[in-house]
């Protein structure tokens, strides 16, 4: 760990030669979508002068140089790594007042989030994976009003279907003037991963632990299971739609009495969610349909819940992981406008991501 205290401030270059007209780049998180992400960058962290890395950081530490960062080296105690259990980055990050600066947070903190409205009043752009600010009605109203009042942006492509354009098509239809009705689908990689690949053959709780294994589901699995993801993306479409729900009908995808407790009391449940699951996987069968972990997002309400759908339904056919959304509008009304590709996984996500710093620095330069 840092062999320096909260209070050091020496090895953050103030002077005014550190700054120039470079974006500075400002990455919280170094998971799995983090470590990725940072070797897309690593490459490019001189793109011609228009951007420069300057800090990277997790829970436990972080990287800080406002010249730019030469060498990043995720998850290793180094010399210029300095503690960061305390969030001491974020009284840091002051010195990047008045600089162009994005911060991109590929985190899934509740206290990082917590910080996005004092980003925006800084006068510095987002890029977020994060989804707990977007999925917050009020406070994503708070976080954009200063956003715009300081000219800057907050992209979040990837809150919902990684790197799939959903928000950006929804924003377009909006913009041609077209009314958009509802979104449905499957918004949830991982669930899509487990439905498709149940056959009632091995138990259902056989194949969390698969998923578990190949990283496509959170370190407890019930965070997936709980539909909590699938919530904040359906109150993030509502929001990007301009809708404001009333009626909220959302159910995890297992019954809460198995979720309950800590993760050792969820695995000694695994007879009973298999059972549960196999259950309604036959019933879905004898009716000749399949089980699906479906959403649905329009002005009225937001229902999520997992039904049997039949062989027309457009979640039909899905790809292991993948999601599908299906976008209602008057002008796309008898014949929805369908979107289909991987919803999860840690390279679409971090390709997403970057996608959307691409997007920042070409509205910079252009």
């Amino acid at each position: 760990m840092s062999n320096s205290n909260a209070t050091e401030t020496s090895f953050v270059r103030k002077s005014e030669e550190a700054f120039d007209s470079a974006l500075n780049v400002v990455v919280l998180g170094t998971g799995n979508i983090g470590r990725q992400f940072l070797k897309l960058l690593q490459d490019k962290i001189q793109f011609n002068g228009v951007f420069k890395l300057v800090a990277v950081a997790n829970s436990r530490y972080f990287q800080l140089n406002t010249d730019g960062l030469t060498s990043i080296e995720p998850n290793q105690t180094a010399v210029d790594y300095h503690d960061n259990s305390q969030g001491q980055l974020f009284h840091e990050l002051e010195v990047l007042l008045g600089v162009p600066t994005v911060v991109i947070d590929l985190t899934a903190s509740e206290a990082v989030a917590e910080h996005y409205l004092r980003f925006a009043q800084n006068g510095w752009h987002i890029i977020s994976a994060n989804k707990i600010a977007a999925a917050n009605h009020d406070y994503a109203g708070l976080i954009e009003s200063a956003l715009k009042l300081n000219q800057a942006r907050w992209l979040k492509n990837t809150t919902v279907g990684a790197a799939l354009p959903v928000q950006d098509a929804i924003k377009k239809i909006i913009q041609s003037g077209d009314q958009l009705r509802q979104v449905s689908g499957v918004f949830s990689g991982s669930i899509s991963w487990l439905l498709t690949q149940y056959n009632g053959q091995n138990g259902f709780s056989e194949w969390i632990r698969k998923a578990q294994q190949h990283g496509l589901t959170e370190p407890d699995p019930r965070a997936d299971l709980s539909g909590l993801d699938v919530f904040r993306k359906a109150q993030i479409l509502a929001r990007t739609c301009g809708f404001e729900p009333a009626e909220i009908n959302f159910q995890a995808v297992l019954p809460q009495q198995y979720l309950k407790g800590d993760i050792n009391d969820f695995w000694q449940r695994q007879d009973a969610i298999d059972r549960y699951l196999l259950d309604r996987w036959h019933a879905a069968q004898e009716a000749g349909m399949k089980l699906s972990y479906l959403a649905e997002v329009s002005a009225k309400r937001i229902r999520i819940e997992l039904t049997e759908i039949d062989d027309s339904h457009a979640a039909a056919y899905l790809k292991a992981g993948d999601n599908v959304y299906v976008i209602e509008s008057d002008f796309y009304h008898s014949n929805p406008l369908v979107i289909q590709g991987p919803g999860a996984g840690i390279e679409v996500t971090a390709a997403g991501v970057f996608n959307d710093l691409v997007e920042l620095i070409g509205n910079r330069v252009s």
